[in-house]
């Protein structure tokens, strides 16, 4: 007598389940393994406006973002400022301490004419080009603003007055640095964007001219002389802010 051969769909049903499983699990991990893993590197790098780079390469550590600033806070900062003092690019004269300050060591950066500054407390480094000198309001017209960028970053401590968005004083160069310091480090720019006179130095600015609804970028022009900076009696480096009806600003 035959025997009848017969599968038991009761059986099959689970076989196909935890092989459809298996199957599952397989595609996940392969999927899961071809992403890209986050290497937990931060790429240490600002850009001028002109397209002008300072590069520093990439560093164990996390990117704080924003748009005025470079800001990221790194694993191993002395490892960085080792790389950074041995570069090319450094000049023991452009480096400067900051006793009124967090950030307590201040290194300016010359790259193709252009200055960049390194400014670091504790493991967080911030890294910027440009001064935002102020919104020049008296330039406004027809749905047209000007801002006001100095070519090299005081990270000035003035204070704007809340009435008239002016400012009305001078501030202290926030750093401990001479004129002479300034002097030097004016000398790696365009020699056209200032003017030493009267142991005073006289800055030039660039202007963003921009839409006042979209903020679209109109142009960007060189300004009249823009800032004044000069020893005061206690021999701080101070910078004033010369506004269009300055009488440095027709030359």
């Amino acid at each position: 007598m035959k025997k009848t051969l017969f599968k038991r769909p009761q059986v099959l049903v689970p076989l196909i389940a935890v092989v459809l499983i298996v199957v599952t699990i397989a595609a996940v991990f392969i999927i899961l393994s071809l992403r890209p893993k986050d290497s937990g590197l931060v790429k240490v790098a600002w850009e001028y406006f002109d397209g002008t780079v300072l590069d520093l390469g990439e560093w164990k550590g996390k990117l704080s973002g924003g748009i005025k600033y470079y800001n990221a806070t790194l694993d191993d900062i002395d490892a960085f400022l080792d790389y950074l003092r041995g570069s090319e690019l450094y000049d023991e004269k452009l480096e400067f301490k900051n006793s009124k300050s967090p950030f307590s060591t201040v290194i300016y950066i010359p790259v193709e004419g252009k200055l960049f500054y390194v400014r670091v407390m504790n493991n967080v480094v911030m890294i910027s080009s440009l001064d935002t000198v102020y919104n020049d309001v008296e330039y406004v017209s027809k749905n047209v603003c000007r801002f006001m960028y100095s070519p090299v970053d005081t990270y000035g401590t003035h204070f704007q007055n809340p009435e008239t968005k002016k400012y009305d004083s001078p501030g202290r160069w926030n750093a401990d640095v001479t004129l002479d310091d300034i002097k030097y480090l004016y000398s790696f720019i365009d020699e056209d964007m200032y003017l030493i006179e009267d142991d005073c130095i006289y800055v030039r600015s660039y202007a963003k001219l921009a839409d006042e609804t979209s903020w679209a970028l109109i142009s960007i022009e060189k300004t009249g002389y823009s800032l004044k900076i000069y020893e005061n009696e206690d021999g701080e480096v101070m910078v004033d802010v010369i506004y269009p009806n300055g009488t440095k600003d027709s030359k």
